[in-house]
């Protein structure tokens, strides 16, 4: 200080006080011009003019560890590994429910207390970024149940609303981007699609579509091309499609869900890609308006016959490898 006032031109006073308090007050009161080295809040930035920082300091709190007042993720995640030597980088089932799942309720808690107290638009929106990841959270740990009651939280969205908020928060940093958000290789190859025929083919068999999907749509008329699913079995996953034109430019996207209903135009493109997230979950669609066929490199799970054996037609080139993978009984 001494430094900053020669270089100022003038001689500084100290006043010793107790403590912060006591130095908030005396600034207040006017007993002394400034307090060097005080921390910028959001309440004392409503009350003082503060001067442009020339560092910043973390800070650090050292507590007890019998004190339950002030803990943190990553105290609870510690103590998970030291009991689980086992564990691994890799978010275990364990792990989330004995870290993340116990923590939630008092992570809410501490959510909805700071949103009544905060008044600064900024530091709103960096919450609201925080709460967009909790809500995420929340439909994780229900979909895993492993929430007694997810339906009484604040967080709770059905997941029609909750597939709205991923969707509104793709290009936002409230959610950082996952593999799950890039463009499907298949979008690369140039194809040429056709509709075929098989002479004499028996009718299929009903079956379900396994996991990820690339399906190719190919408009047969300008009549819309409408795409129902139905039977869809989730195992925690929430499922999604995205539909893309030959150029590789995104044309819809939506929630795969028993009865809904997608509609394309039909002159609009010469085919369309499908694309569906599906993790390990099973779902049978109809097709209306369109010839359409499985593209296999999207992912290894493949058909679930249900018990049954339909015809199956595949095209066959210079190396054709079938695998036809079944459990007991056959």
């Amino acid at each position: 200080m001494k430094q900053v006032g020669a270089r100022a031109g003038f001689e500084p006073v100290f006043v010793p006080v107790r403590n912060g308090e006591d130095a908030e007050r005396a600034l207040r009161e006017g007993t002394v011009d400034f307090v060097p080295g005080i921390g910028i809040t959001e309440k004392r930035a409503q009350e003082f003019a503060f001067s442009a920082y020339i560092e910043t300091v973390p800070v650090s709190l050292f507590v007890r560890s019998s004190e339950h007042r002030i803990h943190t993720l990553d105290d609870a995640t510690e103590q998970y590994f030291i009991a689980h030597p086992e564990e691994s980088y890799v978010l275990s089932a364990g792990r989330t429910r004995d870290v993340y799942a116990a923590a939630f309720p008092e992570m809410e808690r501490l959510y909805r207390a700071a949103q009544a107290k905060i008044t600064d638009p900024q530091s709103a929106r960096r919450l609201e970024m925080l709460g967009t990841n909790l809500t995420v959270l929340h439909w994780n740990l229900r979909q895993m149940k492993l929430l007694a009651e997810p339906e009484k939280s604040s967080f709770y969205l059905a997941d029609a609303d909750f597939f709205s908020l991923v969707l509104a928060s793709r290009k936002s940093l409230a959610l950082a981007p996952t593999a799950g958000g890039a463009r499907p290789a298949s979008l690369r190859k140039n194809l040429s699609v056709s509709p075929g025929a098989i002479a004499g083919a028996e009718q299929a068999q009903p079956f379900l579509l396994r996991g990820d999907q690339h399906i190719l749509l190919k408009p047969i008329s300008a009549d819309p091309i409408r795409v129902t699913f139905s039977s869809v079995t989730s195992r925690g996953k929430l499922l999604t499609y995205s539909v893309y034109d030959p150029e590789g430019g995104e044309v819809a996207v939506g929630l795969v869900s028993a009865g809904a209903t997608m509609e394309l135009p039909g002159s609009k493109s010469a085919y369309y890609h499908l694309q569906i997230s599906a993790g390990s979950a099973t779902f049978s669609m109809a097709v209306d308006g369109a010839c359409w066929a499985v593209d296999q490199s999207a992912g290894e799970q493949g058909l679930h016959f249900l018990g049954k054996v339909p015809p199956l037609y595949f095209e066959a080139v210079s190396y054709t490898h079938l695998t036809l993978p079944t459990i007991y009984p056959v």
